[in-house]
């Protein structure tokens, strides 16, 4: 208390784990539940009839008011972000209403959003110790966005504990891209997520990237001249990753596609 009374920092309360009928904590602007020691997003209240108009302003303040630094609920966020992406294509104004197709796959996505408060992982990451814990990258992608998520491995008292640290997902740009090609950006989100990860816990740890696309292995372990687009994103990957120490790996769609 005299380091933070030094800095000027004033300490208002104290919240710890273990507390039976405490309400929920907000820790950077997510959810703790202190009980459980499990993180939670809130989930924005959305109107499911048809009394309100759905537009592309609508769309847009949806998909800004699920705060998710981590990416836990990407699966779930994912949907109204495509659906804004189509408003855009289809030259919608801001508060002219969505088309009927485009207002039923809202309806179903909307019906279901309050599941994303039951979505919820541990605070705690790192168990036994930091030496034997490794980090894993999934990277996938799809016609429609490519996404990674990281895990950390870890083992305490012979049993394997895996952890969710952080995912990322995004939508595919406007312009049609090949699917090796999406699988490539989602290979390059997953390096700068590994990069990011390795900062912020300032010890060595073994990393390995999984991706399901032959292709994009290729890519990346070849010293061959690429085209720009894909020559940048594989500079990028080499840089960050240092291929040579954090091996690239191939996994199978059915295990990488559930993990997505």
């Amino acid at each position: 208390m005299e380091i933070m009374n030094a800095a000027s920092f004033e300490l208002r309360c104290w919240a710890h784990t273990g507390v039976r009928d405490q309400e929920s904590q907000s820790v950077l602007g997510i959810k703790w539940d202190t009980e459980t020691d499990e993180l939670y997003c809130v989930s924005p209240q959305v109107d499911i009839g048809f009394s309100e108009i759905v537009s592309k302003r609508k769309l847009l303040s949806i998909v800004n008011s699920i705060y998710d630094p981590i990416g836990f609920t990407s699966p779930a966020t994912l949907l109204p972000k495509l659906l804004l992406q189509e408003a855009w294509n289809n030259k919608l104004d801001w508060d002219e209403e969505l088309p009927s197709d485009m207002q039923l796959r809202y309806q179903r996505w909307a019906k279901h959003l309050d599941l994303v408060e039951k979505c919820r992982i541990p605070r705690r990451v790192l168990y036994g110790s930091a030496e034997k814990a490794t980090l894993h990258i999934f990277t996938d992608a799809s016609a429609y966005g490519y996404a990674c998520c990281a895990f950390l491995r870890c083992e305490e008292e012979e049993e394997v504990k895996v952890s969710l640290v952080l995912a990322k997902a995004r939508v595919a740009p406007v312009k049609r891209l090949t699917i090796p090609r999406l699988e490539l950006l989602g290979a390059a989100i997953g390096a700068r997520i590994a990069s990011t990860i390795l900062d912020a816990l300032k010890f060595p740890l073994k990393t390995y990237f999984w991706t399901d696309s032959m292709i994009v292995l290729g890519w990346i372990t070849n010293t061959e001249p690429w085209n720009t687009f894909v020559g940048n994103r594989i500079k990028e990957i080499r840089e960050l990753t240092n291929v040579e120490d954090c091996p690239w790996r191939y996994q199978s769609s059915r295990i990488t596609f559930p993990l997505m």
